[in-house]
C-alpha cells in the first residue's frame, strides 16, 4: 500500500509540513574570502541539502555548526581530519587542498545514508605527492585524427571543465597537465611576434578566457596545472613569415629540431610571457622528443636549459617544472662522450638545485604505453631502465610514473587490486613522487560510445568511466581505501542492485589485463586490448 491509501491527502500534507519543519539547522562556519574555502563549503552544503538538512547563518540557534578551517600545526600537506563533538562538527586541513578533501569527506559520508550525529572521527593522509592527469588537448594535437578532432567543441566548453575538475578533486588527483604541441598562440599574443598569432581579436579572447577560466577553476579547488609541450613547434604564421621550421607546426610530429636564433627567442619568449599572463598556472614540462630529430641527447638536453628552462626561470614567480626523461632507454651515449643520456639528464636537473617551487617530477611511461598490461616494471619508452636515476637518491627530483592507458576506451574498467599491487611494487620508494593517468590517443570529452537511445545519467566520455577515475584517484591518495568505498558508489548510483557490480567490474576488468600481459607491447598502437588487436610481424592485426 502506499502511504495516500493509508491517510487522506490533508494528513498527508500534515505529515510532509512536520517533516520539513522538522529538518535540522546546519551552519558552516568558514573564510567566505579563501576561494578553496569557498568551495569545499558550497560542495558540502550541496550534500547537506540533498539529505534534507536546512543550511542557516545563525551561530548561536543552529542544530547543528559545522566549521572549516586550516590546522598546519596538527596535520600535514593535503591530509584532513574531521572531529565531531555533540553539536558541533570541526573539518580540519593540512592546507586548503586538505581541507577540501576532508569537506568532501564529510559529504560522501551524509550521502551514503550516515546522519550528520552519527559521523565519526577520521583522519586521513597522502600516500603519494603526485597524483596528476594527463590530458591531451583536441587543438594541435600529437597525432593529429578525426578520433580527436571530435572532441574540439566539447573541450572549449566551461561547464564540461568545472564537471572534469570536480571530478578529479572529488577523487583527490591533485594535478592536472595539458598537453599539445604548441600552446602559446592560443594563449597570448607574442609582445615581439605578433605575427605567430593566427587569430582575429574576437577569437583571440574566446581562447584566453578559456584557459583563464581553466587554471581559475583549478585553483579553487586546489588542483595544480601544468603545460606540457613537444619541443621545436611554433605556430604555422611564424614559421612562414621567417622561413624557419618548416615542417615545425600542426599536423606534423616527428621533424628535424630547427636551433635558429630565432626559433630559440621566440619560445623562450613565449613561455616567459604565458607565465606572466597566466598568475594560476603553476608550471609547465619539457618533453625529449618530436620536434628534436637530427639531435644528439646533449644537444637536446642544451636546448632545453637554454630556452624552455630558461624562460620559466625569466619569470619573475615560483614555477613548478615536469622533466620527461629522454626516449632512449639511456644504455648508449654518444662518440667521445662517456657518459649516458640517463647520466646527463640527471647532472642537468642537479645542476638546477632548488630553482623550481617544489621538487622536480621526473615522468618516466611505465611499460611504455601500456601500464595496464602487469604491475612489474618491464620497461619505459625506449627499453629497459637503469638505475642511474635512483642511485644515490635524488635530493632536487621525484620519478612519477605515467601509467598511459591505450587499451581501452569504450569498456569500462575497474580492477581495484591491480591499483594497489602497482602501488605496492612501485610506489613505497623514497625517490618516488606519483604517478600520471592518461592516454595519448583519448580524450575523456565527448562521449561518442553510448548508442542507446534512452536518456543516460550523465553528459561527458569521463563520467561513463568514473570507476576508472575513482579507483585510481583514491588509491594514489590512501592505497588501502577499502573496497566498500567503491561499492558504496555503486549503490549511490543503483541501490541494492549495485551490492555485487564492483566484484563484476574487477573480474570483467581483467580480461583486458590477462590479454595485454601475453604481449610485449611498445608504443601505442602495438596493442589494443579492447580491439583485440597486437603487433603481428610489421603490422598491427586482429587477434584470432
Amino acid at each position: 500500500m502506499t502511504i495516500k491509501r493509508l491517510f487522506p491527502s490533508f494528513v498527508l500534507l500534515f505529515l510532509l509540513n512536520a517533516t520539513a519543519a522538522c529538518a535540522q539547522e546546519v551552519t558552516l562556519v568558514y573564510d567566505e574570502t579563501v576561494p578553496q574555502e569557498a568551495y569545499a563549503a558550497r560542495k558540502l552544503g550541496e550534500a547537506l541539502e540533498e539529505q534534507g538538512y536546512e543550511l542557516g547563518s545563525d551561530r548561536s540557534g543552529y542544530d547543528h555548526l559545522i566549521s572549516l578551517s586550516v590546522h598546519e600545526e596538527r596535520l600535514g600537506s593535503e591530509a584532513f581530519a574531521i572531529v565531531p563533538e555533540d553539536r558541533v562538527t570541526s573539518v580540519y586541513g593540512g592546507d586548503h587542498r586538505g581541507l577540501i578533501y576532508g569537506a568532501l569527506a564529510l559529504a560522501e559520508t551524509l550521502r551514503n545514508g550516515t546522519p550528520l550525529t552519527a559521523v565519526e572521527s577520521t583522519e586521513q593522509s597522502p600516500n603519494l605527492a603526485f597524483r596528476g592527469i594527463k590530458y591531451n588537448l583536441p587543438w594541435e594535437t600529437y597525432r593529429p585524427s578525426s578520433a580527436l578532432d571530435q572532441h574540439y567543441e566539447t573541450a572549449r566548453d566551461l561547464d564540461y571543465w568545472e564537471s572534469f575538475l570536480d571530478m578529479m578533486v572529488a577523487n583527490r588527483f591533485n594535478a592536472i597537465s595539458l598537453w599539445n604541441l604548441h600552446p602559446f598562440t592560443f594563449m597570448i599574443q607574442p609582445k615581439n611576434f605578433p605575427e605567430a598569432s593566427p587569430w582575429s581579436d574576437k577569437e583571440f579572447a574566446q581562447w584566453q578566457r578559456l584557459y583563464r577560466e581553466i587554471f581559475r577553476m583549478a585553483k579553487e579547488r586546489g588542483l595544480d596545472t601544468y603545460l606540457v609541450h613537444w619541443s621545436i613547434f611554433v605556430s604555422r604564421e611564424f614559421a612562414e613569415a621567417h622561413s624557419v621550421a618548416e615542417q615545425n607546426f600542426y599536423p606534423h610530429y616527428y621533424v628535424e629540431g630547427d636551433t635558429s636564433e630565432i626559433v630559440r627567442r621566440y619560445l623562450r619568449e613565449s613561455v616567459t610571457q604565458v607565465l606572466e599572463e597566466y598568475p594560476n598556472l603553476d608550471g609547465f614540462g619539457i618533453s625529449h622528443g618530436e620536434g628534436m630529430a637530427g639531435m644528439t641527447p646533449l644537444e637536446r638536453q642544451k636546448w632545453m636549459d637554454d630556452v624552455l628552462i630558461a624562460g620559466m626561470l625569466d619569470a619573475d614567480r615560483p614555477v613548478k617544472l615536469i622533466h620527461r626523461v629522454p626516449f632512449s632507454s639511456g644504455t648508449g651515449s654518444e662518440p667521445g662522450v662517456s657518459k649516458s643520456v640517463e647520466v646527463v639528464t640527471r647532472d642537468a636537473m642537479e645542476k638546477l638545485e632548488d630553482r623550481f617551487d617544489g621538487p622536480i617530477w621526473v615522468e618516466m611511461k611505465f611499460n611504455w604505453s601500456h601500464a595496464h598490461s602487469t604491475p612489474e616494471l618491464v620497461k619505459v619508452h625506449g627499453g629497459k631502465l637503469g638505475d642511474t636515476y635512483f642511485k644515490p637518491t635524488p635530493k632536487n627530483y621525484k620519478v612519477t610514473w605515467q601509467a598511459r592507458n591505450e587499451d581501452f576506451f569504450a569498456l569500462r574498467w575497474g580492477v581495484p587490486d591491480f591499483i594497489r599491487q602497482h602501488i605496492a611494487l612501485n610506489g613505497a620508494a623514497d625517490y618516488v613522487g606519483g604517478y600520471f593517468v592518461g592516454s595519448e590517443t583519448y580524450i575523456p570529452a565527448l562521449d561518442y560510445f553510448t548508442a542507446v537511445d534512452e536518456p543516460v545519467d550523465w553528459n561527458w566520455a569521463f563520467e561513463r568511466q568514473w570507476l576508472f577515475y575513482q579507483l585510481w584517484g583514491r588509491l594514489l591518495y590512501d592505497p588501502e581505501t577499502p573496497d566498500s568505498v567503491f561499492q558504496a558508489a555503486f549503490n549511490r548510483r543503483y541501490g541494492a542492485k549495485g551490492n555485487n557490480l564492483l566484484n563484476a567490474y574487477s573480474l570483467a576488468s581483467s580480461t583486458q589485463l590477462r590479454l595485454a600481459s601475453l604481449y610485449d607491447s611498445r608504443w601505442d598502437f602495438t596493442l589494443y586490448s579492447e580491439g583485440f588487436l597486437a603487433l603481428q610481424g610489421d603490422y598491427t592485426r586482429y587477434i584470432s
